[in-house]
């Protein structure tokens, strides 16, 4: 089973570094549900870009947080230069002393997996980025005029997610785009009712391998359960299969089409794929 925690930046880089091999966190219903064997998926706050994948190896119940940690090292859960009432004081911020009385606590021993490298997503202005890179030259073929809209973006002062080489050639690329009530969707064969949505403008990877496809859906998920948007949706060729697979393992489902311009002048379907945010947004709250 897989699950997915978010970690304070600090001991996120515990964990990257090799300093932290235990997690402690409130044995709560969420918690009691991971077992021996499972893979851990942490998230680097505040942004959420980078993450970790880890496999549980042992689990430590306690009564209280005092009782967890006096059975363990401090480098076993933080830096060994930190202090444990300084730790302790650290996780109250998060849990009440009542609410690990209540519920119990556990401590999570985790060790990386080797095959997950991980993965270095930043958010970067357009205008930083150069237009001529070659990873740009398959949305010249696919879209009419690419590089014009290009240029009004970064005028306008839009972010997009990206990795890059030590070189700082582009690999990945994301670029998403808020949509409100007044969006105009009569070019779409079968319109959408007004709401609120997000729109994957851009979705590229050509740095396979590392799940960074798997990162981006996280990160688009999370924009739209912090926006409380109604739906995500984007336009898609039938050729990029490998990407319609990844979005429909992830809820998305086929809904209507639209015509697009490519690069040639040649009009071709485009899909779009829609994802409902309902269901999403209830098991946030959840969480």
């Amino acid at each position: 089973m897989k699950h997915i925690m978010k970690l304070n930046e600090k001991y996120f880089e515990y964990i990257k570094n090799g300093t932290k091999r235990i997690e402690i966190r409130l044995n709560d219903e969420k918690r009691k549900k991971i077992k021996v064997g499972d893979e851990i998926v942490f998230q680097k706050e505040p942004e959420l870009t980078e993450e970790i994948c880890t496999k549980v190896i042992g689990l430590i119940t306690k009564n209280n947080f005092k009782e967890l940690i006096k059975n363990l090292n401090i480098s076993q859960y933080a830096d060994k230069n930190e202090a444990e009432d300084k730790f302790l004081e650290d996780l109250y911020k998060f849990y009440t002393k009542e609410q690990g009385e209540k519920y119990g606590v556990i401590g999570i021993e985790i060790k990386l997996e080797n095959e997950n490298i991980p993965i270095s997503i930043k958010k970067e202005y357009l205008y930083n980025i150069d237009l001529e890179d070659d990873f740009f030259a398959s949305f010249r073929k696919d879209y009419f005029e690419f590089d014009k809209w290009f240029k009004k973006k970064q005028q306008e002062g839009v972010q997009a997610y990206v990795t890059t080489t030590n070189e700082n050639k582009i690999t990945s690329f994301l670029l998403l785009k808020d949509e409100n009530e007044t969006e105009d969707y009569s070019f779409f064969k079968k319109p959408f009712k007004p709401g609120k949505r997000i729109k994957i403008s851009t979705f590229k990877v050509s740095d396979t391998g590392k799940k960074i496809g798997k990162t981006f859906i996280q990160i688009i998920l999370n924009e739209a359960i912090k926006k409380n948007v109604d739906e995500i949706y984007v336009t898609i060729f039938e050729k990029h299969k490998s990407l319609i697979n990844l979005l429909e393992q992830n809820g998305f489902k086929l809904f209507t089409y639209k015509n697009t311009k490519k690069g040639n002048g040649v009009v071709e379907k485009e899909l779009i794929y829609v994802k409902d945010m309902i269901i999403e947004k209830l098991n946030a709250n959840m969480i």
